[in-house]
């Protein structure tokens, strides 16, 4: 945002350390009162506060008249949900998520490639999105379930939009497992969630989520998207291969050669995106999808059939 010309203002301290370091790097004011930071006039402001309490500053935004950007994801049970409704419901404000994976040129080259037709008729999208965890670089309340919300409600965010946005529908049904093999010690820590998904074109998914990538891997995650057509497949692995650490679109065509397609860059930023919005403008990120994404996550947490393992 400050790329495009906006005022930093100043950064709320949380006592974390984290907002002290951003302060100093930025040069703005930290403010230990809210009340002052919203009293400075600010248009837009953006959280990425522990999970269970991000409704909350979305509802004192919208008290202040502030917009709001917030990290996924944004709620983490029912009745959060419910409160984030009614704000969207009121209007007053425009709430946004950081829902990234839309914007990575990879994901976007894909989502070109099968609204021309590039492997026919739509029929899987399958998702895997698997995280590094570090535990000991975690502070408590990641592995509370209340706070953090668990790992449906942590890390499906991403896998739900993202399919929702390749396959132009919503998500009618669904069902999974999530799974535990790790850190017998902290009893409310999942590590691995599997879910199928069915839309209302008939077009099926997979979703994979853990948090078994390896400490000494290049990235924080690895997320590989495989999508099958009738006419034809497309791998993608969007935040690097392995191996060459590059972004890769792979189409294995019914009528050529597999190949690497060139890739394509969004015409804009998640930020960018929201800040058409807040313009009035054409915008990719909707209302309807941070509430799709949110919802979808709860139900998956509640619905997942648990194993534990260990």
């Amino acid at each position: 945002m400050l790329k495009l010309g906006w005022e930093f203002t100043g950064i709320f301290d949380d006592g974390s350390g984290i907002a002290g370091s951003i302060a100093e790097k930025y040069n703005v004011p930290l403010y230990g009162d809210v009340d002052r930071l919203f009293a400075r006039g600010i248009e837009a402001a953006g959280t990425s506060a522990v999970n269970n309490v991000k409704v909350d500053i979305i509802e004192a935004c919208e008290r202040h008249k502030v917009h709001i950007m917030a990290d996924k994801p944004a709620v983490v049970d029912e009745d959060q949900y419910k409160r984030l409704e009614q704000v969207i419901k009121r209007g007053q404000i425009q709430v946004g998520l950081m829902l990234s994976v839309r914007f990575m040129p990879a994901v976007y080259t894909l989502k070109k490639l099968i609204d021309k037709g590039a492997i026919g008729q739509l029929i899987s999208v399958e998702i895997f999105n698997p995280h590094k965890l570090i535990p000991d670089s975690r502070a408590g309340w990641f592995f509370d379930k209340k706070q953090n919300g668990g790992i449906a409600v942590d890390l499906f965010g991403h896998s739900i939009d993202t399919f929702r946005w390749l396959t132009g529908d919503d998500i009618i049904e669904y069902s999974g497992i999530m799974s535990k093999s790790i850190l017998k010690e902290k009893p409310d820590f999942y590590d691995a969630s599997q879910f199928m998904v069915l839309n209302r074109a008939g077009v099926g998914g997979y979703f994979r989520v853990d948090w078994h990538v390896p400490e000494n891997y290049w990235s924080w995650g690895d997320i590989r998207i495989f999508c099958t057509g009738s006419k034809g497949l497309v791998e993608v692995r969007a935040i690097g291969d392995p191996v060459t650490r590059e972004p890769q679109v792979i189409l294995y065509g019914a009528d050529s050669e597999s190949r690497k397609v060139e890739l394509e860059d969004p015409e804009k930023t998640e930020t960018t995106d929201f800040i058409d919005r807040l313009g009035g403008k054409s915008h990719w990120i909707t209302h309807k999808d941070i509430l799709e994404t949110a919802r979808l996550s709860i139900e998956f947490d509640k619905c997942a059939r648990v194993r534990k393992f260990i």
